[in-house]
């Protein structure tokens, strides 16, 4: 995947208080074995990514430590492929939403340029499906979910200016 994120930070001493959004295009794809006997095909193809969340984090000179929590969102398909007792086919595709939560670090590298490493769980909870032959009908419960690495480099345009080209930023170290 790749995507980009917008987001402000507020620093209180060592203590930074933040939100961020991001939003990431690719696509994942998640085929599995499912139903009786595991003789059915459940696949999910998420082609967005998109999360909303507050950061709390810890200054540390040019390193930044941070935990987020916040809300999620996805739109993709959802295909199950029956098989044996259960021949059929169920389509669907939508957005869904739900929660994220994770953490990372990042590294000053310039007064406006940082880099980042974050971990992040989304949710987006589960939801059923039917497969239907003829008269019969089957239900199928599809859950949702993504454990993403994030590297990436934050620009911040009002970060104090380069060392030499103006005021420093205030003491103890960086202004995140």
């Amino acid at each position: 995947v790749i995507g980009g994120q917008l987001g402000y930070n507020h620093q209180l001493g060592p203590v930074v208080l933040g939100v961020e959004g991001d939003v990431a295009l690719g696509s994942l794809v998640s085929p599995a074995r499912c139903l009786v006997g595991w003789q059915s095909i459940c696949e999910a193809d998420t082609d967005l990514l998109a999360t909303l969340a507050g950061r709390i984090g810890y200054a540390r000179d040019t390193l930044l430590f941070y935990g987020k929590l916040g809300g999620a969102l996805t739109h993709g398909s959802q295909t199950v492929s029956g098989a044996a007792g259960f021949p059929g086919r169920y389509e669907g595709s939508g957005l869904r939403g739900g929660w994220t939560a994770g953490g990372g670090v990042e590294l000053a590298l310039t007064p406006q340029l940082s880099a980042k490493a974050e971990y992040a769980w989304l949710d987006f909870g589960s939801d059923h499906a039917t497969l239907r032959n003829g008269a019969e009908t089957s239900s199928v419960k599809l859950s949702q979910s993504a454990q993403l690495v994030k590297l990436g480099f934050n620009w911040r345009p009002f970060g104090a200016p380069l060392p030499g080209a103006g005021p420093a930023p205030r003491i103890p170290g960086r202004d995140w």
